[in-house]
């Protein structure tokens, strides 16, 4: 009996995840299931095959700080494999942005506080995670025939640099309405 076989490979660059804090709740959401490439040699008795997406964060600054608090913000996963992008407020994690993915390879970015951008020059900026490697999404493919041969495949692309806050700064337009009032002394009244 040959059992199936499996291979996962990234085959793309990372999708864009851009969102802007004018719109705070408005999310962001791509599908990452085309970044990647599945080659399945499948065996002679028929086979099933699963597909699982996953969410990492890696070590290091992330390069983003609370607009509010001026935190650096910290990246964790929780038990549902949810990316929190968070700071500490009065001692309780309070989420700045989550990233998560569904069973389809849809990954969505949710901002819900304001993140500082660096350039206070410039009206409209965007800015990102310190490092690509900050958050990883990985595909694991198994393969499994009928008599219980399973064969199982991951790979994994770094996404941190994928995730865009964007700002749109204040601006301001000054224009005359009018023309300019007259002022006139007399010098007959100086005295």
């Amino acid at each position: 009996d040959t059992g199936p076989s499996i291979t996962v490979t990234a085959t793309a660059v990372a999708d864009t995840l851009a969102v802007d804090d004018d719109t705070l709740g408005t999310n962001a959401t791509e599908s990452f299931a085309d970044n990647f490439t599945v080659v399945t040699t499948h065996s002679a008795d028929g086979d099933s095959s699963e597909t699982a997406y996953s969410l990492s964060v890696g070590e290091g600054s992330t390069g983003l700080f609370d607009t509010a608090t001026g935190q650096e913000v910290t990246l964790t996963v929780d038990s549902d494999g949810v990316v929190h992008g968070y700071v500490t407020l009065d001692e309780v994690a309070t989420d700045v942005f989550t990233v998560s993915v569904d069973a389809d390879g849809d990954v969505t970015l949710d901002q819900l506080r304001v993140v500082k951008q660096g350039d206070t020059a410039q009206n409209n900026e965007t800015t990102t995670l310190g490092a690509a490697e900050l958050v990883t999404l990985t595909r694991t493919d198994t393969v499994t025939d009928r008599d219980g041969d399973a064969r199982t495949d991951a790979a994994s692309i770094n996404i941190g640099t994928a995730l865009t806050f964007a700002d749109t700064g204040p601006s301001i337009t000054v224009t005359a309405t009018a023309v300019a009032d007259t002022l006139a002394v007399d010098d007959d009244t100086l005295g």
